[in-house]
């Protein structure tokens, strides 16, 4: 028996991971779009009217994005260029701009997408159904992390209220768990504002918690990466990258976001 419960605790103690080093890629300056110029060569391509670009216009004052994120290189030609061999350098200027950069610091050398194609144009289709699409993963992941991290007393106040909603047509509100009962900071995809908005209502969050999101969102635009997902705490003083992405503008941070 203690063989068998030695054996069960080493398997199900929580085990720690040490992150040695952390990079970003910083896309070159002239990649950077201002909000005229990207309305301009959307206007010069001939593919929208007056109305699509009214509501492009709309959609840049109020993403939350600064006039300093970037675009591809093939975006920058009217008309555009997308190709294959585009896309491949662009893969290559953004893997191998952050893997170089965390070797010298570290001193050591299967997603799908779905695509749609309108027109004969390939690209990501975006509706309506986005952000219930988004909340029903939001949903599926919180339903299996719940339990795994939240205390006792949480979740047996979310079963609660859960079997007085089902058995008893209860109109009560589901049972928004405190995560900050679980955890110390919050990285939320910064893949947009509507996204950020909703997670911090929702999870009843404070500005505090997303405002790292909204800031990231803010400089750099859809961080679409893994990145975002690592948060780790400093066990020994750390020195600044000296090509970290916000080494030449941290110090303007934060700002209030354009409502």
């Amino acid at each position: 028996m203690v063989v068998f419960g030695s054996t069960v605790y080493i398997m199900t103690r929580p085990r720690s991971v040490y992150v040695v080093d952390y990079s970003c890629y910083k896309p070159p300056s002239p990649l950077q779009v201002k909000y005229q110029q990207f309305i301009e060569h959307s206007k010069l391509t001939g593919d929208f009217d007056e109305s699509s670009l009214e509501f492009q216009r709309k959609i840049l004052e109020r993403s939350g994005l600064r006039e300093e994120t970037y675009v591809p290189a093939a975006m920058h030609y009217i008309p555009p260029r997308p190709s294959m061999a585009a896309a491949s350098e662009e893969a290559e200027q953004v893997i191998f701009g952050a893997l170089y950069d965390l070797f010298a610091n570290a001193n050591c050398w299967s997603y799908s997408v779905r695509t749609h194609c309108g027109a004969g144009k390939t690209g990501v289709s975006l509706s309506k159904d986005l952000m219930a699409i988004a909340g029903g993963a939001l949903k599926t992941n919180i339903t299996t992390l719940g339990p795994l991290v939240l205390p006792v007393s949480e979740q047996l106040l979310f079963f609660a209220t859960f079997v007085a909603k089902k058995l008893f047509n209860a109109e009560v509100k589901p049972y928004i768990p405190d995560f900050n009962l679980a955890f110390d900071h919050f990285c939320i995809h910064a893949g947009g504002r509507a996204v950020i908005d909703e997670l911090e209502k929702n999870l009843q969050l404070l500005p505090i918690h997303v405002e790292a999101s909204r800031m990231t969102l803010h400089r750099f635009g859809n961080t679409s990466s893994r990145s975002i997902c690592t948060v780790w705490e400093a066990l020994q003083s750390v020195k600044p990258s000296p090509h970290g992405p916000w080494k030449d503008c941290i110090d303007r941070y934060p700002v209030e976001a354009v409502a």
